[in-house]
C-alpha cells in the first residue's frame, strides 16, 4: 500500500487519470504509486475554469504523458483532453437526466455543445435524426469529433464552428428541440434559439444558474 501524511479526502476520476483538487500538496508523493493505488495510470490537479467564453480547462498533469482520456458515461464514451477542455463531473445528474429523453426522430440544435455532453447521447441513445452542434473552443470541437466517432454517430451530426450568435441565424426555423447548456445563464442566446424551432413550436432546455432566494 501507500502511505501518505497529507492524503485527500477526495478525488474524481476520468477514465484512466485521477484528479486531486486544486489545493493537494503532492511535493512529497510517489506518484506512480499513488496512481497504480487507484488504478489510474495519470494523475491531474484540478484548477479553475477559465472564466472567458471557450471555457478552458487549466488542469495540471503532474503525472502521465498527456491529457487525452476515454470517459464512460450513461452508455456512451467521450473522448477529450481534460487539461484543454471542462469536463464537470457535478452534473452528471443531469447529463443522465437528459441522456434518457426520446429524441428519436427529431431535429436538435446544442447552442452551447462543448465536447458533446447531451449532442452524443441524443444521437446514440435517443435516437434523433440529427444535431446541429455549435461550438466556439477548437479544442472542444476536436474531441467533439472523436466522440462522434467513438460513437459511430458523426454521420448525423453538423458541427458548426465559432459564435453561435452566427451560426445560430442559419439554422432558422429547423429545430423541434433547442439545448442551452451554458451557466450561470444563456439569456442571450433565448432569441435565437426561438428563430431555430419548426413554425409549429418545440421545446427549448435553458440550464442556468438560480438562487434560493429568487426562485
Amino acid at each position: 500500500g501507500v502511505l501518505l501524511t497529507n492524503p485527500p479526502t477526495r478525488w474524481e476520476k476520468l477514465g484512466d487519470m485521477v484528479i486531486f483538487p486544486e489545493d493537494t500538496d503532492t511535493s512529497d508523493w510517489p506518484l506512480e504509486a499513488v496512481a497504480e493505488s487507484l488504478g489510474a495510470n495519470r494523475i491531474a490537479i484540478q484548477a479553475e475554469i477559465d472564466p472567458g467564453v471557450k471555457r478552458q480547462s487549466k488542469m495540471k498533469l503532474i503525472h502521465g504523458e498527456n491529457g487525452w482520456v476515454i470517459h464512460r458515461e450513461n452508455f456512451v464514451e467521450y473522448e477529450f483532453d481534460a487539461t484543454a477542455v471542462m469536463y464537470s463531473s457535478g452534473n452528471v445528474t443531469e447529463r443522465r437526466r437528459m441522456g434518457d429523453l426520446v429524441t428519436e426522430g427529431e431535429v436538435i440544435v446544442d447552442a452551447f455543445c462543448g465536447i458533446g455532453y447531451y449532442t452524443i447521447p441524443f444521437l446514440a441513445r435517443g435516437k434523433a435524426r440529427h444535431v446541429h452542434a455549435c461550438e466556439i473552443n477548437p479544442d472542444s470541437i476536436v474531441a467533439l469529433r472523436k466522440g462522434l466517432e467513438r460513437n459511430g454517430v458523426m454521420d448525423r451530426c453538423t458541427i458548426h464552428e465559432g459564435d453561435n450568435r452566427q451560426t445560430m441565424k442559419d439554422l432558422k426555423g429547423i429545430a423541434d428541440r433547442v439545448i442551452l447548456g451554458l451557466i450561470p445563464s444563456s439569456m442571450n442566446a433565448w432569441g435565437l434559439s426561438i428563430n431555430c424551432l419548426k413554425p409549429k413550436g418545440g421545446i427549448i432546455h435553458i440550464h442556468m444558474n438560480v438562487h434560493e432566494d429568487e426562485i
